[in-house]
């Protein structure tokens, strides 16, 4: 189902956050998601599932509180555990882990093109000239953040207004505070519960809609 895949998809996401920096705590993680969502009351499988109080899997934490054991309630059956193992073990190949080790999200690359094409949409056609201007301002603006275009404008022999330099590093403050408020555990359970939302509302509105395209149904 797909609501099945999507949740393992964030449980995969969530944990790669918590096991940055080391290929082998990757590769733990990768077995230990498929193992723990097939694992049962009656067959129980949480040899890779990290040990103690903190841990992210329910039955070891309470294995190491002294706790009682907590029933099973898996995720995926053990033939469909066996059917995806050979994505998991595609997803602890060394070659592909070393890029997941800074725990990120989205490369340089594309959060600068993000730069360059609000100032320069990708979408409508822009001379040569424009291109290259846009692209200057956004590295200028990526790497400096608002002071760089003061000193842009001091290096070519312009002093930078009072209000200009006070409305850059208001807009700097602004910025990096948006940054670290997303970063935040609440900030992420609200997209997450955003885009399940918008998902369900989807999902209902196909049901309703019912059939839109189908071989002579038209």
């Amino acid at each position: 189902k797909d609501g099945t895949i999507i949740k393992l998809q964030n449980i995969l996401q969530d944990r790669h956050h918590g096991q940055q920096g080391q290929c082998p705590k990757y590769v733990h993680c990768h077995m230990g998601i498929d193992f723990h969502c097939c694992s049962s009351d009656g067959a129980s499988s949480h040899n890779f599932c990290p040990a103690g109080p903190n841990s992210w899997c329910k039955h070891k934490r309470a294995e190491a509180l002294g706790e009682p054991a907590p029933r099973h309630t898996p995720l995926l059956t053990k033939a469909q555990g066996l059917a995806i193992m050979p994505i998991y073990k595609r997803l602890t190949e060394e070659k592909l882990l070393i890029r997941c080790l800074h725990g990120k999200t989205q490369n340089a690359a594309e959060s600068l093109n993000s730069k360059i094409w609000l100032l320069c949409p990708k979408t409508k056609f822009a001379s040569r000239t424009t291109v290259e201007t846009a692209t200057a301002l956004a590295v200028l603006w990526y790497n400096k953040g608002h002071r760089g275009f003061e000193e842009v404008l001091e290096g070519i022999g312009i002093l930078p207004s009072q209000d200009l330099a006070t409305h850059g590093d208001h807009c700097d403050v602004m910025r990096i505070r948006k940054m670290n408020l997303k970063q935040t555990a609440e900030a992420r359970a609200h997209r997450r519960n955003t885009a399940k939302r918008a998902r369900v509302e989807d999902t209902d509105r196909k049901s309703r809609e019912g059939p839109s395209y189908g071989a002579g149904d038209l």
